[in-house]
Protein backbone atom coordinates (compact mmCIF):
# COMPACT_ATOMS: atom_id res chain seq x y z
CA UNK A 1 0.00 0.00 0.00
CA UNK A 2 1.60 3.24 -0.89
CA UNK A 3 0.22 6.74 1.19
CA UNK A 4 0.12 9.83 -0.02
CA UNK A 5 -0.33 12.87 2.12
CA UNK A 6 -1.89 16.36 0.41
CA UNK A 7 -1.96 18.84 3.17
CA UNK A 8 -3.87 21.74 0.89
CA UNK A 9 -5.87 19.68 -2.36
CA UNK A 10 -7.98 21.89 -4.13
CA UNK A 11 -10.53 21.74 -6.81
CA UNK A 12 -8.87 22.19 -9.90
CA UNK A 13 -10.97 24.52 -12.89
CA UNK A 14 -9.56 24.29 -16.08
CA UNK A 15 -10.61 26.08 -19.23
CA UNK A 16 -9.10 26.36 -22.43
CA UNK A 17 -9.51 29.64 -24.53
CA UNK A 18 -8.66 32.58 -26.05
CA UNK A 19 -8.22 34.73 -23.13
CA UNK A 20 -8.70 38.09 -24.21
CA UNK A 21 -7.62 40.88 -20.31
CA UNK A 22 -10.25 43.01 -20.05
CA UNK A 23 -13.15 40.90 -22.22
CA UNK A 24 -15.59 38.53 -21.46
CA UNK A 25 -14.41 35.25 -22.05
CA UNK A 26 -16.03 31.81 -23.00
CA UNK A 27 -14.50 28.64 -22.49
CA UNK A 28 -13.61 26.08 -25.25
CA UNK A 29 -13.66 23.35 -22.86
CA UNK A 30 -13.33 23.27 -19.60
CA UNK A 31 -13.02 20.55 -16.71
CA UNK A 32 -13.11 19.90 -12.82
CA UNK A 33 -11.19 17.58 -10.82
CA UNK A 34 -9.63 16.73 -7.48
CA UNK A 35 -6.36 18.06 -7.22
CA UNK A 36 -3.34 19.08 -5.01
CA UNK A 37 0.41 16.79 -5.84
CA UNK A 38 -0.30 14.19 -2.89
CA UNK A 39 -3.64 12.95 -4.65
CA UNK A 40 -2.34 13.79 -8.08
CA UNK A 41 0.25 10.76 -6.92
CA UNK A 42 -2.20 8.61 -6.03
CA UNK A 43 -4.40 9.08 -8.90
CA UNK A 44 -1.58 8.01 -11.67
CA UNK A 45 -0.42 5.24 -8.93
CA UNK A 46 -4.04 3.96 -9.54
CA UNK A 47 -3.88 4.26 -13.18
CA UNK A 48 -0.99 1.61 -13.00
CA UNK A 49 -2.88 -0.53 -10.70
CA UNK A 50 -0.92 0.53 -7.40
CA UNK A 51 -2.93 0.35 -4.17
CA UNK A 52 -3.08 3.54 -2.52
CA UNK A 53 -5.30 5.66 -0.28
CA UNK A 54 -4.64 9.41 -0.61
CA UNK A 55 -4.80 11.21 2.61
CA UNK A 56 -5.02 14.69 4.09
CA UNK A 57 -7.13 17.55 4.53
CA UNK A 58 -10.35 18.90 3.42
CA UNK A 59 -12.42 21.60 4.07
CA UNK A 60 -16.61 22.45 4.00
CA UNK A 61 -18.60 22.25 0.92
CA UNK A 62 -15.48 22.74 -1.46
CA UNK A 63 -13.64 19.64 0.54
CA UNK A 64 -16.64 17.61 0.08
CA UNK A 65 -16.93 18.19 -3.56
CA UNK A 66 -13.15 16.68 -3.34
CA UNK A 67 -13.98 13.83 -1.88
CA UNK A 68 -17.18 12.93 -3.98
CA UNK A 69 -14.69 13.30 -7.23
CA UNK A 70 -11.97 11.22 -5.43
CA UNK A 71 -15.10 8.72 -4.59
CA UNK A 72 -16.66 8.94 -8.67
CA UNK A 73 -13.00 7.76 -9.68
CA UNK A 74 -12.78 4.96 -6.99
CA UNK A 75 -9.55 7.08 -5.02
CA UNK A 76 -9.94 5.70 -1.66
CA UNK A 77 -8.70 8.64 0.64
CA UNK A 78 -9.31 9.83 4.25
CA UNK A 79 -9.38 13.72 4.02
CA UNK A 80 -9.77 14.95 7.27
CA UNK A 81 -12.06 17.65 8.18
CA UNK A 82 -10.04 21.22 8.69
CA UNK A 83 -11.41 21.66 12.85
CA UNK A 84 -10.86 25.80 11.90
CA UNK A 85 -14.07 25.49 9.36
CA UNK A 86 -13.13 27.10 6.16
CA UNK A 87 -13.24 25.93 2.44
CA UNK A 88 -10.40 24.02 0.64
CA UNK A 89 -9.19 25.89 -2.53
CA UNK A 90 -10.09 26.84 -5.64
CA UNK A 91 -7.14 26.26 -8.76
CA UNK A 92 -7.98 27.67 -11.77
CA UNK A 93 -6.02 27.07 -14.84
CA UNK A 94 -6.27 28.92 -18.00
CA UNK A 95 -5.13 27.39 -21.28
CA UNK A 96 -4.78 29.26 -24.47
CA UNK A 97 -1.83 30.93 -26.25
CA UNK A 98 -0.03 31.16 -22.36
CA UNK A 99 -1.01 28.82 -19.75
CA UNK A 100 -2.04 31.03 -16.66
CA UNK A 101 -2.83 29.11 -13.26
CA UNK A 102 -4.65 31.44 -10.47
CA UNK A 103 -3.80 28.62 -7.11
CA UNK A 104 -6.01 29.47 -3.88
CA UNK A 105 -4.20 29.75 -0.32
CA UNK A 106 -6.48 27.52 0.99
CA UNK A 107 -7.39 27.41 5.07
CA UNK A 108 -5.23 27.48 7.38
CA UNK A 109 -4.25 24.38 9.75
CA UNK A 110 -4.04 24.41 13.56
CA UNK A 111 -2.15 22.50 15.49
CA UNK A 112 -5.41 20.31 16.47
CA UNK A 113 -5.49 19.22 12.29
CA UNK A 114 -1.61 18.21 12.38
CA UNK A 115 -2.22 16.02 15.28
CA UNK A 116 -5.26 14.28 14.31
CA UNK A 117 -3.02 13.35 10.82
CA UNK A 118 -0.46 12.29 12.40
CA UNK A 119 -2.51 10.22 14.96
CA UNK A 120 -4.09 8.55 11.52
CA UNK A 121 -0.31 7.61 10.37
CA UNK A 122 0.03 5.54 13.16
CA UNK A 123 -2.82 3.94 13.28
CA UNK A 124 -2.08 2.72 9.36
CA UNK A 125 -2.09 -0.99 8.47
CA UNK A 126 0.58 -2.21 5.90
CA UNK A 127 2.16 1.02 5.54
CA UNK A 128 5.35 0.44 2.82
CA UNK A 129 5.42 3.58 1.61
CA UNK A 130 4.14 7.14 2.39
CA UNK A 131 4.89 10.46 0.42
CA UNK A 132 4.24 14.04 1.42
CA UNK A 133 3.62 16.25 -1.45
CA UNK A 134 2.75 19.67 -2.83
CA UNK A 135 2.26 23.41 -0.92
CA UNK A 136 1.90 23.85 2.75
CA UNK A 137 -1.64 25.68 3.53
CA UNK A 138 -1.30 28.58 6.04
CA UNK A 139 -0.78 27.64 9.26
CA UNK A 140 1.78 24.91 8.77
CA UNK A 141 5.10 25.51 9.44
CA UNK A 142 7.94 24.64 6.77
CA UNK A 143 9.64 22.05 8.98
CA UNK A 144 6.22 20.13 8.48
CA UNK A 145 7.53 18.06 5.96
Amino acid sequence: MIYTITTNPSLDYTVETELIPGQINRTDSEAIYPGGKGINVSLSLQRFGQETRALGFAAGRIGQTIRDLLDDLDCPHTLLELSGGGQSRINVKIKGEFETAVNGQGPALGDADTDRLLALLEELPELQYLTINGSLPPGIGEDFY
